[in-house]
C-alpha cells in the first residue's frame, strides 16, 4: 500500500514538472504545502478501492512529507 502512495506522489510530482523548461525548473521549489496537496489526492484515488487506517514511513523521511 505504502508503494501505491509513493509511486502516485511520485507520478503527480513528475506530471506537474513535465511541462518546465530546463531554465523553468532553477526556479522551481516544493512548498511544505505540496505534500499535503499530492498525499490528499493520492489518498483519493487509493480509498476508492478500500479505507486507509495507516501509513507507515521511514525514519529519515522528509518532515514536510511526513506532515
Amino acid at each position: 500500500m505504502m508503494r501505491s502512495v509513493f509511486v502516485a506522489a511520485a507520478a503527480l510530482t513528475i506530471a506537474s514538472c513535465g511541462g518546465l523548461t530546463a531554465r523553468d525548473q532553477k526556479s522551481f521549489a516544493i512548498e511544505p504545502g505540496d505534500y499535503a496537496m499530492i498525499a490528499h489526492e493520492a489518498l483519493r484515488q487509493l480509498q476508492r478501492t478500500r479505507p486507509i487506517d495507516v501509513i507507515a514511513v521511514p525514519a529519515g523521511f522528509n518532515p514536510d512529507a511526513r506532515a
